[in-house]
């Protein structure tokens, strides 16, 4: 038998004498093992014209719109307390 086949059994010997709340702690734990194990590298991703054609060059001077959407956000709550 290879090391890997005697650790299984007896990992299954002890499992059998482990109380039932304890089992839901190994289970987490095993699942948290696999995951870690299991995740490669994450690969870097150029982001660079995400936004083309999705509407913001029609915007002359966004600085500007999103001040003045601000501003009628602002005065419509202000608005609001004055009902």
């Amino acid at each position: 038998m290879t090391t890997k086949e005697l650790y299984k059994i007896e990992i299954m010997k002890e499992l059998g004498l482990l109380p039932e709340d304890s089992l839901k702690n190994v289970k987490l734990y095993i699942e948290f093992i696999l995951n870690k194990s299991s995740k490669k590298p994450l690969k870097s991703v150029n982001l660079k014209g995400i936004w083309n054609g999705s509407g913001f060059e029609k915007v002359g001077n966004l600085d500007k719109e999103i001040e003045k959407m601000r501003k009628d956000i602002s005065e419509s709550i202000l608005n609001k307390g004055n009902l």
